[in-house]
């Protein structure tokens, strides 16, 4: 019950996550947002022709630079020594698992090949070579995911109007295309014939990226916050979101999208996006908004103090610095985006290629404790932070001392050891937590002064689990074996054989909610049983009425032993709340996958037998059942094939559901339904 106290109440946070109404990502999205949340580690990459000044991506903007003559610099815009293929191994070994390149920057230029306007890296340069298509050619060769940067804004076009508060002083005249640009409010930006032009340019280029270069991970925007001094400057409207948003999952649904808007995440945004700080800091002033429950998070953070190259900036972060970042981002359940401005010849800084070779060396033997992960159970300390994989947190010390007091109170501690080595540490429970003697660790490298501490808790919760079949024995004493390890397994995961084919899992779910319905309203078996498709529970059900006058919690329950995950029920989809299609969707993209053999199912599947075995020792048929399901599991397979008595037997009619996709796709319907 300890555990469980403790996910109800990460439960209970999470309802007040920004929502996303309207928008229900795709299966695919969803599989794509846990992809990236594993990842833990990219590395972001500033390139342009500003390169060759050497002062920043900003630098057209801060000296005043007419775009014309800024136009001139891809002319002589020739990296003789880019090598697509070195950059990608150097970012691979640092350990980071995507890479983020901008594909246009707020000066215009782009450095792929474009139809939208010449003034790109094929046309307008004697390079003449499409320098993304490269970098997406090594990416896809060497299993490195490739996110996108785009620029909402445009210093050098004219139907970029009206300008918002940068690019001032690059000589723009106030013409297009030889006509004078209207006098115009800029509260009615979608009157403007000439900025719907410029949106119209910007969905080209989004389709000719999502079309030409492969699989993308993500697109990241940037620039919105430039009409943040004009009126309705800052609404999804003046910028065409949802209709960019729309494009580019129609065009590859497993795409994400971020927004570096320093704002609370709008509709059709898949991650969000904190620019220079750890989710919860605001040391630069761009972190006000809150922070999500529902979508992965990043963080991007320069290596040095810059961007974009600039020859002057020499003062790079040491290695210590940036994996204690890192460290100190994934203990926030964020992604660390660590930037490299490389030089106008096309290679990476030698300081750059230190900083991702020692990154590299450190996360080969420590990554385990960072891919993968979710925010760690214990808060920031005084002596560091921690990180989580299911049951195991990993304690990471940055503190100089040989004991430290860890406020874990409410959970088993089971093991407590040295990572990696594994030799085991003294802990002893104290008041408010347990301290734990760590001695003369040794720190993680020569170049990192941090230890790590793994410290672990029973993977299930026995109490909780062994109250439930308790429960179950007490309240159907007809219920076999089977039916108690069906109502654990089956009735949430559903058929294991199935799970990767959406139109049987739709199938098996019409058949499920058929049932349930049949058992809730017997009044209308006759009719329900000659139906060939599922019927919702009639109005005049006495059930159904209490379902649909209940609160939403009513749906739902955090799952009491299994952590991260709810139990939804399939009355969302009797009770006309979801589709039977899109609870499937919900359903194999949050858990109904079948799941690989862990030392927590065996767990819970011995705690099953052992109650059984106690509550209910004459139970019918106990031996066969215990033989049959073992030999299920020995052979990865956890559900057991079989007819009911549903009038005997425990049948919930719960699936569980993955705790970000429930909080993402099921919730807000769930809360809407509720609220009518």
């Amino acid at each position: 019950m300890k555990f469980k106290l403790l996910f109800v109440l990460l439960a209970l946070l999470s309802l007040g996550a920004a929502a996303q109404p309207g928008y229900v990502p795709s299966p695919q999205n969803m599989q794509s947002r846990q992809e990236f949340s594993q990842a833990r580690f990219g590395i972001f990459i500033h390139w342009g022709i500003y390169s060759m000044l050497g002062d920043g991506e900003w630098v057209m903007h801060n000296k005043k630079i007419n775009y014309k003559e800024y136009e001139k610099l891809a002319g002589g815009f020739y990296p003789a020594k880019f090598n697509a293929k070195e950059w990608v191994e150097a970012i691979k070994l640092s350990g980071a698992k995507y890479i983020c390149i901008t594909t246009r920057h707020h000066d215009g230029f782009s450095i792929f090949h474009t139809k939208a306007s010449p003034y790109n890296s094929v046309d307008a340069t004697p390079f003449k070579r499409d320098i993304l298509a490269e970098i997406a050619q090594e990416c896809h060769k060497q299993g490195i995911r490739l996110h996108l940067y785009y620029s909402h804004i445009d210093w050098g076009r004219e139907d970029y109007y009206p300008v918002g508060r940068t690019g001032h002083g690059t000589g723009r005249t106030g013409y297009f295309n030889g006509q004078k640009l209207p006098q115009i409010d800029s509260a009615v930006f979608r009157t403007n014939w000439a900025y719907e032009n410029y949106l119209k340019f910007m969905d080209t280029q989004l389709t000719e990226l999502l079309t030409n270069y492969g699989p993308i991970g993500a697109i990241w925007f940037d620039g919105l916050w430039d009409r943040d001094q004009q009126e309705n400057g800052l609404k999804a409207e003046t910028w065409n979101l949802a209709s960019q948003y729309s494009l580019i999952h129609k065009l590859q649904p497993s795409c994400l999208v971020g927004n570096n808007h320093h704002m609370d995440p709008f509709p059709g945004e898949d991650i969000q996006i904190f620019e220079r700080d750890i989710p919860g800091q605001n040391l630069y002033g761009y972190s006000e908004q809150a922070i999500s429950t529902v979508l992965p998070l990043e963080t991007c953070q320069t290596m040095n103090r810059s961007w974009g190259y600039r020859i002057t900036d020499t003062t790079y972060k040491s290695v210590d610095f940036l994996v204690k970042y890192l460290v100190q981002t994934a203990a926030k359940g964020a992604n660390l985006l660590l930037n490299i401005g490389p030089r106008p010849d096309g290679t990476l800084p030698d300081e750059s290629l230190v900083r991702l070779k020692a990154i590299g060396e450190w996360m080969d033997t420590y990554g385990e404790t960072i891919y993968g992960t979710t925010a760690g159970i214990v808060p920031e300390q005084p002596w560091g932070v921690s990180t989580r994989k299911g049951h195991r947190n990993f304690l990471h010390v940055f503190k100089d001392t040989t004991e430290i007091f860890v406020p874990l109170e409410n959970l088993d501690i089971v093991e407590c050891k040295s990572f990696p080595c594994g030799a085991p540490l003294k802990y002893k429970k104290v008041k408010g937590g347990v301290s734990v003697q760590i001695g003369e660790m040794e720190k993680s490298s020569s170049s990192v002064d941090m230890r790590v501490v793994e410290l672990n808790y029973a993977p299930v919760d026995a109490v909780a689990l062994e109250s439930f079949v308790e429960q179950m024995c007490d309240k159907y004493p007809q219920a076999t074996l089977q039916d108690i390890y069906k109502s654990n397994f089956q009735d949430y995961f559903g058929p294991s054989h199935i799970m990767a084919q959406r139109e049987q899992v739709i199938a098996y779910l019409n058949r499920e909610v058929k049932k349930m319905i049949l058992e809730r309203a017997p009044a209308v078996v006759g009719s329900l049983a000659a139906a060939g498709e599922h019927v919702a529970v009639p109005a005049s059900s006495v059930a159904g009425e209490q379902q649909l006058q209940g609160a939403a919690k009513s749906y739902y329950d955090p799952c009491g032993w299994r952590h991260n995950y709810y139990q939804v029920s399939l009355d969302v989809v009797a009770d006309g709340i979801m589709s039977v299609e899109e609870f499937a969707d919900a359903f194999i993209a949050g858990g109904g996958q079948e799941p690989e053999v862990t030392q927590e199912w065996l767990d819970e599947w011995n705690v099953i037998k052992k109650v059984v075995k106690k509550k209910a020792p004459g139970m019918k048929g106990f031996a066969k059942d215990a033989a049959k399901i073992s030999s299920l599991i020995k052979d990865g397979k956890y559900v057991v094939h079989h007819s009911t008595a549903y009038n005997q037997a425990y049948k919930p009619h719960y699936r569980i559901i993955r705790a970000d996709i429930f909080n993402a796709v099921v919730l807000p319907k769930i809360k809407k339904h509720a609220g009518k």
